[in-house]
């Protein structure tokens, strides 16, 4: 462990987020108070001006400017071997900090050897509680069935691993996975699992970092009081995911579970996302004939292009490795 009079070294990943970035910054200073803490950026190659913003206005946070885009796991890993902390914050760029919520989550962290992670109450830009911010363990199963639907009719199901934030009662309570968008971690479990996996690019490197976590007898906590909005937790509904994203986040959970529970699960996996699509397809398309609106014609063919390009992902026509996500991000924001 790198000893430092420093408690918290806060993360941060820019990808044209100066705008959010500066508000966020901002917030973190306003709030934080009662702990030592460092903060540093990387740029992952968008150069949207962060530096230079960084040096007027915020001259005592270390910037790391990359050359390439980097993605989530590779920059934060970055970030981590300048820093100095004996926690370490991983925090969206696209954040504001509400309350000492730094502050509460380091407590927490620091107030027993068994505790190696811990998330905090993550809103939505409505200040509505963002239920996805906590989840279960991925699986077969749960990564099927889960949608908004679900979780609204079936909220205290071990499968979305939400029940702790639903009885909450003001103490904190243990979770399985909180997400990367505001997530800190002591600096020696950190070190122990040996950082990021760098074969994510983005998506589930959080999830796999959570089981790991676990994996090593170290528990992981939520701490409500604690409030950080997170923008970028809550999409329009007639907001498509971009090929990229969409192909992406199952590309990278098959990662997880062919590391995890063997290749064998992974291609369950693949193949029960595939009969999904094609099911999803069929409905669609009985559908179509009785749309009633424009929007729901827009709804639907939406949903047709994305559930074909997860198809053609299923049998292996459509592939994304992190080298090809960092050319296919430097020409367009996912």
């Amino acid at each position: 462990m790198n000893s430092s009079s420093i408690d918290v070294s806060i993360l941060l990943v820019n990808w044209n987020s100066l705008h959010y970035l500066k508000l966020c910054l901002a917030s973190v200073y306003e709030h934080t108070r009662g702990i030592s803490f460092e903060i540093i950026v990387v740029d992952n190659a968008s150069y949207d001006g962060c530096g230079e913003m960084l040096r007027n206005d915020f001259p005592d946070v270390i910037f790391i400017q990359s050359d390439e885009n980097l993605g989530f796991s590779k920059a934060n890993n970055l970030a981590f071997r300048r820093s100095s902390g004996s926690a370490l914050l991983f925090l969206n760029p696209d954040t504001l900090v509400l309350n000492p919520a730094i502050e509460m989550m380091y407590s927490t962290l620091q107030s027993a050897p068994n505790i190696g992670a811990v998330g905090c109450g993550v809103l939505n830009h409505d200040r509505s509680l963002q239920t996805h911010y906590v989840q279960a363990s991925p699986t077969l199963l749960n990564q099927l069935l889960l949608s908004e639907f679900a979780k609204k009719m079936f909220p205290k199901s071990r499968l979305w691993g939400i029940r702790p934030l639903i009885e909450y009662s003001g103490k904190p309570r243990e979770v399985e996975v909180v997400m990367g968008s505001c997530m800190m971690v002591k600096r020696a479990v950190f070190e122990q699992i040996g950082l990021f996996d760098e074969r994510y690019f983005m998506f589930a490197e959080d999830v796999d970092l959570c089981y790991s976590i676990r994996k090593r007898g170290y528990a992981i906590y939520y701490v409500r009081e604690g409030s950080v909005i997170h923008y970028g937790g809550k999409s329009s509904e007639l907001k498509e995911e971009s090929e990229f994203s969409t192909i992406l986040q199952r590309e990278s959970m098959a990662l997880f579970f062919a590391k995890t529970k063997g290749r064998g699960y992974s291609w369950l996996y693949k193949n029960a996302i595939g009969l999904s699509a094609l099911l999803r397809l069929l409905l669609i398309a009985a559908a179509t004939p009785f749309r009633r609106s424009e929007f729901h014609r827009q709804r639907l063919a939406m949903a047709s292009r994305k559930w074909s390009k997860l198809l053609r992902w299923s049998m292996g026509s459509t592939s994304l490795t992190a080298e090809q996500g960092r050319k296919l991000t430097a020409k367009a924001d996912c």
